[in-house]
This record gives structure tokens, C-alpha cells and sequence, in this order.
């Protein structure tokens, strides 16, 4: 197979979605502040909204039988999503929720735990070394964590959708951990709140938020700081979702854009006129376009001295979580020019008007002659699709590199097939 039909295009029925494994902590109990103070309560969990239901899940409990999660009516629920229960009853963390349970319970609240991350055998032994003198209840993930190989990613999403926290948000998303909600009668959620555990009082303001909407009242000194009016709860409209757009194709003019870095100084790509040019799109929150970038900063390394650059468009994001990422995760990849598109989400943003981007991370190969020589969408770790692209532009790319790119297309084209919903690539708009 030609380099031409390989790397002209990779269609967008070829591309996949990265599953982010979360990291098996317990609680933060003194991680370092935010470097945004976070709200006192969000009026969500994940992608339910206050007065949304949760699908019903099942929970392991100590005694290694599953129950499904209820609420009774007249009750409501503090549920903490936690990575594994610890074992010592007076650890920070149980030592909190302990508190939650006496605070609260005079409110008809109950206070629920549930490892999400702990393998079923792990759970159990340190439920029953708890006992049930906590005065909050535990429980755990029936399936428990992921331990098959770590490159087999659609093995990874198969079990991930039968996980307690699978079912719960449809085998999307899940919220980091420690994670705390609050759910009413049948499930309803009623929002979620921060808490660490190096403060008892800490979530206080929150959860009389959220109890108070629930229509809770409250004893004077139990009242928040402040009442969130009810306004706050009001669910946002729907996203107007965005015409479909048709990519730009191999051959055309690649389209100059302004662009900013991180500290506000103007950039554009004709900046690097001369040069083959991976303009690559992509976000913060896009996490197949983050697991992305050690590979594409291995590749500008790889083929610089033969005049290859990265510039890396950020785009459908936020200008303040972009130069959050500057600071913190930029300096891994210094061999990658990262900068902003001055349109953020707007319709006219650079991805979508001037390149016709549906989905990221997208990758555009452009020539010295300032024309697309290939386009690459997507990303499956250990792929080399990005290197062989550059054989299109006149890059001296290994026979070994393109031979292997041809095994890694015939992969997506397979995993595509019977596997619609298996995608490795973030739409955009809605």
C-alpha cells in the first residue's frame, strides 16, 4: 500500500476514545491548594443535573453480597466516591465522614462510602475491619479495577462500562476522585460539593446549599455563609449543536490564522513559513489529544533537523485553562510550540471555519509550498500514523516506520467496523 492512500486521510470513522484510568487514592487529605478556589457546591454530578436521575447500580457490601443503592423516601444521601475505603477507623478520612454522619444525620441524611477502585477481595476485608460503629455505611464496586493489558484499550472501555461507576454515567466520563454528591429519593441528584479531610467544617457550606434546595431547613447555626439563590440550580440550556463541517483536504492551501502564547504575545503559522509544519489541534479536556503529546513531541524531536515543527493550535477552550496548562504540563514537551486560538469556542474559531475540524485531535501535515500533504486524526498509543504522514511532505521517514503505519490503519479500520461507539478521538460542538 501506497503512503498516499494510507496518509491522505484518515477518516473520522477510524478514530477512538482514550479511557482514562483514575489513580487509586483514598482521600485528599492535604494535597496542595487549587490554584482556583473551587466552588462550595455544583448544582451536577458529572452530566446529571440537579433533579436528574441516576441510572439504578448495584454496590458490594461487606459481607460480599451486591444491593442495589436506595434512598428511602423523606431521606437524602451523601454519597463519597472514594478510590479504596482505608481500614483504620481513625484515619482523616473516616474520621470525617463520621463527623458528616453525626452533623447531618439530623437531617434525615445518611452518609455513604464507596470504594470505586478496590478489587472485590480488598474491599471486603477492609469493610469488615471497619465494622459498622463508623455511623456511615460502606461499600464497594462489585467488578472492582481493570487488570488486563494496558495497551488493549477497547478491553479497557468493555470493562469499564460494567464498573459501578460504568453504569452510573453511561461508560463516559467519571469524576475524580475523592468525589462527594448528594442525592435525594429515587436517585435524583441534587448536586455535589468539595471537601478535604484536613477540615471537619470543610464541605459544610456546600452541603447546607444543596440540603436547602432539597428543601431541607435548617437549624441558624447550620446555615451557610451564603444561600445560593435558586437561580444557581436552574439547568443551563443545551449547546446549540453545530452544522456539520467538511475537512480540508490534501492538496489545498493551509489557511494562516492568529494565534496567542500563553503570555499573550501574537502568533501565527506563517510565522514558520519554509518549514513542514504539524499543525495540530487539540484541548485541555480532550484526553485522547493530551495522550497524544508525547508522541507527537517525540516526533518533532525525531524529525527536526530535517525542518519539522509542531504548532500546536488549542482550540474550542478556555484561554485560563489553557495557560493552566502552560504552566503546569508545557515544560514535558519542549519540543512543542503550543499556542492559543484567539476564536476560543466560538464557530469561527480557526479548527472549525478555515480547517472544517468535527473531532480532535487532528492532525494537518503541511508542506514547504504552504499546501495540506496529509491529514491524521485520532491517536492509539504505540501508532506511528503521525511519523509515516510526514513521508507525504518529502520527510525521510524509515521504510520499518511506514510498513508499520500500514498494520496500524488496518487496526482502526478492523476495531471500527463492529465497534461504532469506539471512538479515540473528542467530538467538538455539542
Amino acid at each position: 500500500m501506497h503512503t498516499q492512500t494510507l496518509f491522505s486521510s484518515i477518516t473520522r470513522s477510524a478514530a477512538f476514545a482514550l479511557l482514562a484510568i483514575l489513580p487509586s487514592i483514598a482521600v485528599a487529605q492535604d494535597a496542595p491548594p487549587r490554584k482556583r478556589t473551587p466552588p462550595s457546591f455544583e448544582p451536577r454530578l458529572n452530566r446529571y443535573f440537579s433533579g436528574d436521575q441516576l441510572p439504578e447500580f448495584s454496590m458490594l457490601a461487606a459481607d460480599g453480597t451486591t444491593t442495589k443503592f436506595v434512598t428511602p423516601d423523606g431521606r437524602h444521601s451523601i454519597v463519597a466516591f472514594l478510590a479504596t475505603v482505608d481500614p483504620d477507623p481513625t484515619s482523616a478520612a473516616n474520621i470525617h465522614l463520621q463527623k458528616m454522619a453525626q452533623r447531618y444525620g439530623a437531617y434525615n441524611v445518611d452518609v455513604i462510602a464507596i470504594a470505586c477502585w478496590s478489587k472485590p477481595e480488598d474491599f471486603t476485608t477492609s469493610a469488615k475491619a471497619l465494622g459498622d460503629k463508623l455511623g456511615f455505611r460502606v461499600f464497594g464496586d462489585p467488578v472492582g479495577p481493570y487488570t488486563g493489558p494496558r495497551d488493549d484499550h477497547d478491553q479497557q472501555m468493555a470493562h469499564h462500562r460494567k464498573t459501578l461507576l460504568g453504569v452510573m454515567f453511561g461508560g463516559g466520563m467519571t469524576p475524580a476522585m475523592p468525589a462527594f454528591a448528594m442525592l435525594g429519593p429515587n436517585r435524583k441528584v441534587i448536586g455535589s460539593f468539595f471537601a478535604r479531610a484536613a477540615s471537619i467544617d470543610s464541605g459544610h457550606e456546600g452541603i447546607a446549599n444543596l440540603l436547602i434546595h432539597a428543601g431541607v431547613k435548617l437549624k441558624p447555626e447550620d446555615m451557610p455563609t451564603t444561600v445560593a439563590p435558586e437561580s444557581a440550580f436552574l439547568k443551563p440550556a443545551p449547546r446549540p449543536v453545530e452544522e456539520p463541517v467538511t475537512i480540508l483536504t490534501v492538496g489545498k492551501v493551509a489557511p494562516d490564522f492568529e494565534m496567542v502564547t500563553a503570555d499573550g504575545k501574537s502568533a501565527k503559522l506563517s510565522d514558520h513559513k519554509g518549514k513542514i509544519i504539524i499543525l495540530d489541534f487539540w484541548a485541555t479536556w480532550c484526553g485522547p489529544c493530551r495522550a497524544a503529546l508525547p508522541h507527537v513531541n517525540e516526533v518533532a524531536a525525531k524529525y527536526r533537523d530535517q525542518g519539522v515543527v509542531v504548532v500546536a493550535s488549542c482550540t474550542s477552550d478556555e484561554l485560563d485553562a489553557f495557560k493552566e496548562f502552560i504552566a503546569d504540563e508545557s515544560p514535558k514537551f519542549p519540543n512543542i510550540s503550543f499556542l492559543f486560538d484567539t476564536k476560543g469556542k466560538a464557530p469561527e474559531r480557526a479548527s472549525r471555519a478555515l480547517y472544517g475540524v468535527g473531532g480532535i485531535p487532528q492532525q494537518f501535515i503541511i508542506g514547504k509550498d504552504g499546501l495540506i500533504a496529509a491529514t491524521v486524526e485520532g491517536y492509539m498509543k504505540g501508532e506511528v500514523l503521525l511519523d509515516a504522514a510526514l513521508a507525504k511532505a518529502g520527510i525521510k521517514v524509515d521504510e520499518a516506520i511506514i510498513k508499520q503505519a500500514e498494520g496500524d490503519l488496518k487496526k482502526r479500520e478492523e476495531l471500527s467496523k463492529p465497534r461504532p461507539t469506539s471512538r479515540r478521538a473528542a467530538k467538538l460542538g455539542g
